[in-house]
């Protein structure tokens, strides 16, 4: 009896520690990629280094957000980042833009506050940010603008398309 019962304490243990242990194994880990076609602006003088990049609670995780309607988010599932998406946004803000930038302009420290970093139910990526420019004439500006997910091989390229249209658009705000 001793051993029926013992026998059976240990299967239930044996089972809830291997239903506990049980998760969703990403299919897909996706590191974003800077722009290898940007090219310094013609006419720019300034050289932009990133100070840094804070993304939402929300957004600032492994794995790759969906809105699904104005208050409710959800994981896409089996798809993550490689990296914490906060490092992976600033590695690529900071060779988009040393790329874009003069290397003999005028030296402008940019921060990045992003609002909105995430994929919509419309099937587009949706990206808000404030830029913060240390020594330009207008010290802030606010870009916001959505990037079509059709065209795009997989989800995680669409971040990298809406960066490359993100750091295009700071050197020509940071050279009006």
């Amino acid at each position: 009896m001793k051993k029926t019962v013992l026998l059976t304490a240990v299967v239930l243990m044996l089972c809830a520690f291997l239903s506990g242990c049980r998760s969703v194994v990403p299919k897909h880990a996706y590191l974003l990629m800077s722009d290898e076609t940007i090219s310094p602006v013609e006419g720019t003088h300034v050289q932009v280094k990133v100070s840094s990049v804070s993304l939402p609670a929300y957004i600032s995780r492994r794995e790759l957000v969906r809105i699904v309607d104005s208050d409710r988010v959800t994981t896409v599932p089996g798809m993550m980042w490689a990296e914490m998406l906060d490092n992976n946004v600033r590695r690529v803000l900071e060779r988009n833009l040393e790329r874009a930038s003069s290397p003999d302009g005028k030296h402008v420290n940019v921060t990045f506050d992003f609002r909105h970093l995430e994929l919509t139910d419309r099937d587009t990526l949706r990206l808000e940010a404030v830029a913060f420019a240390e020594g330009a004439k207008e010290n802030s500006k606010t870009f916001a603008f959505e990037t079509p997910l059709a065209g795009q091989p997989h989800a995680a390229r669409a971040y990298g398309a809406a960066l490359s249209t993100l750091s295009r658009q700071v050197i020509q705000w940071l050279h009006e």
